[in-house]
């Protein structure tokens, strides 16, 4: 019995390091390494994939778009690699994206404070996106702990994920991301999705992901 428990957390540890392996026959075509994953299920527009837990390094930041704040984001991670002398070995990368704003009813009667609303629209509205880089297998287990309060390491837990595979950058993702909605038939306001990306923007082939959360029962 001590020899079978032996064994079993021998296979167990095996199976989380192998969370990130070889890039090789994976959809990453550019890092050594690749997030790893198992198919459940495919259909015309997307695929369910279940994920085992795996750790990121990840930064939050406000901006009115991804596109505009998420630069000095991107900057506080490398910083963190490069200060523990990790490698961008391993893909893809991240961007956690808010759920839209519900569509507002407009009022019969203009009031005061509707005119005011209106005034607001004249701003540009802030949203928090969360910015995540894979760490390679090496650092999994232990990852250096980050000195910059505005970045973390975080652990993503076992789940199954919708997944819209697409060529294209990931400045694609939202009309990407309203085609896996309507497939799993929900809005983008009901929940936030993830803008995945696996290739530098050198790359002229780049190949991005849309993720989104499966809530109960996978099914396609």
């Amino acid at each position: 019995m001590i020899y079978l428990t032996a064994l079993v957390g021998f296979l167990l540890a095996q199976t989380a390091e192998a969370v990130v392996g070889s890039s090789e026959g994976s959809v990453c075509n550019e890092t050594p390494q690749c997030l790893l994953f198992n198919t459940v299920c495919k259909s015309q527009n997307f695929e369910i994939r279940h994920y085992d837990p795996v750790k990121w390094v990840c930064t939050s930041f406000s901006a009115p778009t991804w596109m505009l704040g998420v630069g000095p984001a991107f900057w506080r991670m490398k910083n963190y690699l490069d200060d523990n002398q990790i490698s961008m070995s391993a893909a893809p990368v991240f961007i956690d994206m808010p759920a839209d704003d519900p569509p507002q009813k407009e009022s019969s009667q203009s009031s005061w404070l509707d005119k005011l609303k209106n005034l607001s629209k004249l701003f540009p509205k802030m949203h928090e996106y969360t910015i995540c880089f894979l760490l390679p297998m090496e650092n999994q287990s232990n990852p250096p702990q980050p000195t910059n309060p505005k970045v973390k390491i975080v652990e993503t837990g076992d789940r199954y994920m919708y997944v819209r595979p697409y060529n294209d950058w990931v400045k694609g993702d939202a009309a990407q991301a309203q085609v896996l909605f309507n497939s799993i038939n929900i809005t983008s306001y009901e929940k936030n999705h993830y803008a995945v990306g696996y290739n530098s923007p050198m790359n002229p082939n780049p190949y991005s992901e849309v993720w989104v959360l499966v809530d109960g029962e996978p099914r396609c």
